[in-house]
């Protein structure tokens, strides 16, 4: 970075959590003689930026001047932002934040047919969880590498929100996959999706060496695979599966307790095993309770060690929504709150259908996976703090069993 740096405020303190920033100049080395290489200059000259005034006294850009010369003339010549024409915004669906599923999902046929598509990562989630834009498409999606989960990273409290512990080794998935891949345009191929609308697929940073993340994660020891792993299923799953072998052996971060007789004996479709395993109680075993039965097989479940289900409760309860005024101007996909018709208390849901004749809405509850019909003074707005908690109903199913649906015989109960 050539050119003379400015100070950067939060570096006088050295205990500040906050991130401290560098500021200089930024110059391509591949420029030709007599092409534009320095960006600033680059920026401005375009009208895609306004020059920040300095004090004579403060410290500023080696090019200061130049950048004023070059701003002068963009406005002169009515370039970028200081033309007066009528600028059209390219309208982007953003369908990643937590309670837009039935969103999501709609694109789903569109980008399975895309195949390979570019995308540019916006941020990271967690150590497998990416937020990716995909312009081709219009849209802003959630997604994850098939087949691999990496351990739950800390989350400190904020906005309101209590902290949630991490899992061993999840704060350092999180940093390599963020220092690798976020603002990092990526190359993705779309599988599936899950039920809470996180895009699978495979996610490779392109170059004489393709990065794939899930593979990566899986060789380095900072991943494992998703329960009831298929790798018949997934587009690279026996490599996947080496990568994992591999970073057992040498005993990597996650593995780094790991015992060959903790592997429950492998087999395609092998009953004998998944028997043998559930006599024996091996496996994780999380406490939860059922919130919703969609039928004999699938059901939605809360973890009762969860600590933000409880503030959730808390911070509803406080809030005194019933004499508030009702909400207008929802769409399909709003995050809002519903009042329940049972005991007439109030919930996280998105709005899954605005009813054309009437002001009403059709209402998913995000914490507990049901459903209800609601009109609009039976529904508010929701503010951040608390729209940010993700969704706390998890949908779950009975392991190796086969269950009628409830349009077959039997099937209603089995349900019940």
């Amino acid at each position: 970075m050539p050119g003379q740096a400015a100070a950067a405020p939060a570096a006088a303190d050295a205990a500040d959590d906050r991130s401290v920033m560098a500021f200089g100049n930024v110059e391509l080395n591949n420029a030709k003689e007599g092409e534009d290489k320095n960006a600033s200059e680059m920026v401005v000259a375009r009208g895609y930026a306004d020059v920040v005034r300095h004090r004579s006294d403060e410290e500023r850009s080696s090019v200061y001047e130049t950048l004023l010369d070059l701003e002068e003339k963009a406005k002169q010549a009515k370039r970028g932002k200081h033309s007066s024409r009528e600028v059209s915004v390219p309208r982007i669906n953003d369908v990643s934040a937590p309670g837009q599923g039935a969103r999501a999902k709609q694109y789903l046929p569109f980008l399975q047919r895309g195949g390979k598509l570019l995308g540019l990562v916006e941020s990271v989630s967690s150590g497998h969880r990416l937020k990716i834009n995909v312009a081709k498409e219009g849209v802003t999606i959630a997604m994850a590498p098939s087949g691999v989960r990496a351990p739950q990273r800390p989350m400190p409290a904020m906005g309101g929100r209590p902290a949630a512990a991490g899992e061993p080794y999840g704060l350092e998935a999180y940093l390599w996959t963020r220092e690798h891949f976020n603002q990092r345009e990526v190359e993705i191929e779309i599988e599936t999706a899950d039920k809470g609308g996180t895009f699978l697929g495979s996610i490779v940073l392109p170059g004489a060496k393709p990065l794939s993340l899930g593979h990566t994660l899986a060789r380095l020891g900072l991943a494992k695979t998703q329960q009831f792993f298929d790798a018949s299923r997934v587009k690279g799953g026996q490599e996947l599966l080496a990568a994992i072998q591999a970073a057992k052996e040498a005993r990597l971060k996650v593995w780094e307790n790991w015992n060959p007789e903790d592997d429950v004996v492998e087999g395609e479709d092998d009953d004998e095993a998944a028997a043998s395993a559930a006599a024996s109680g091996s496996g994780e075993v999380l406490p939860v309770t059922v919130t919703e039965v969609v039928d004999g097989n699938d059901f939605f479940v809360q973890s009762t060690t969860e600590p933000r289900v409880q503030w959730l409760e808390e911070q509803l309860r406080g809030l005194g929504l019933s004499d508030g005024p009702a909400a207008t101007g929802l769409v399909l996909g709003s995050l809002c709150l519903g009042q329940f018709s049972l005991d007439n208390n109030w919930y996280r849901g998105f709005v899954e259908r605005v009813s054309p004749v009437e002001p009403k809405y059709e209402v998913y509850f995000i914490d507990f996976g049901n459903r209800e019909k609601l009109p609009s003074e039976r529904v508010r707005t929701i503010d951040a703090a608390l729209s940010a908690v993700p969704p706390q109903a998890r949908p779950a199913g009975l392991a190796y069993l086969k269950v009628p649906t409830l349009a077959e015989d039997f099937g209603s109960e089995a349900a019940g």
